[in-house]
């Protein structure tokens, strides 16, 4: 998870993505994907603003294989 938490973080610097008034919120082990064959394993990463905002949050998901994905906000 630490390494996997490295890889996103460094993603978002990458993209600009400033997660300096953001806090980990939440990290976990997902099972990402719709059909059941094609289901893999995921590091999901949420940050939250810390101003507490509605809709004001960072979500990445990174493959086993170091991918990163961002899961947009609605």
């Amino acid at each position: 998870m630490e390494r996997a938490l490295q890889i996103a973080e460094n993603y978002a610097k990458r993209e600009k993505i400033d997660l300096s008034h953001y806090f980990l919120y939440e990290a976990k082990l997902i099972s990402y994907g719709s059909e059941e064959s094609k289901k893999e394993s995921r590091w999901f990463f949420w940050w939250v603003s810390e101003d507490g905002a509605l809709g004001k949050y960072v979500q990445l998901t990174v493959t086993m294989d170091g991918k990163v994905s961002i899961i947009p906000s609605m």
